[in-house]
């Protein structure tokens, strides 16, 4: 059996969509206890955040209401594209492992994974064409993500270098603060003369 080297070089880039969103509150200031609704949208965003006087995951899209305020809040939403993208290329072997010619190369399998150790058994992407260089993957969570590429004829070669690519997603954020005004105590004791 004849094996093959594969020298993988990766050129690797990152595109987003803008996420934009809205975030708005029926009243921007009242007397305690307070009850507002917060009412939000998002444009090209797949994920929203919540944080300050609110947390959690949000919907793309929605309202809230919130009740009880006693002191002023702070409610601020994140949204951002988990989208980003890893453009893959590598240089073809032209031999085999024992130094012969390689003439019957019939393409490539591309690995990824969330983990080095994980890429050699990830389900690969198989390129039928030995003259295409270059995959890109697209749709990638924010986070590192790994890479690895076997050339392939009757047999596969073996791994090429991993190598991997952080993606790091720049969220859009929109922020409401609400103005909680307390009153004072009812007076007590009051008495005539």
């Amino acid at each position: 059996m004849k094996k093959f080297l594969l020298l993988f070089i990766a050129g690797i880039s990152t595109a987003f969509a803008v996420p934009t969103i809205t975030l708005t509150s029926t009243v921007n200031s009242g007397v305690s206890p307070l009850s507002v609704v917060l009412t939000w949208s998002s444009t090209e965003a797949t994920v929203c955040n919540a944080s300050g006087s609110w947390s959690g995951t949000k919907a793309l899209s929605g309202t809230e209401t919130i009740t009880g305020l006693t002191s002023n809040s702070n409610f601020t939403l994140s949204c951002y594209v988990a989208n980003g993208t890893a453009k893959l290329t590598w240089v073809a072997p032209t031999q085999n492992t024992d130094g012969s010619t390689l003439t019957n190369l019939a393409g490539f399998k591309v690995f990824k994974a969330g983990a080095s150790a994980d890429v050699a058994a990830a389900t690969p992407v198989i390129i039928s064409s030995p003259t295409t260089l270059t995959y890109t993957y697209s749709g990638l969570n924010a986070g590192t993500h790994y890479f690895g590429v076997k050339a392939f004829s009757t047999i596969d070669s073996s791994m090429s270098a991993i190598v991997s690519k952080v993606i790091t997603l720049t969220p859009v954020v929109a922020s409401v603060s609400i103005t909680v005004e307390t009153k004072p105590k009812v007076v007590t004791g009051l008495t005539v003369q």
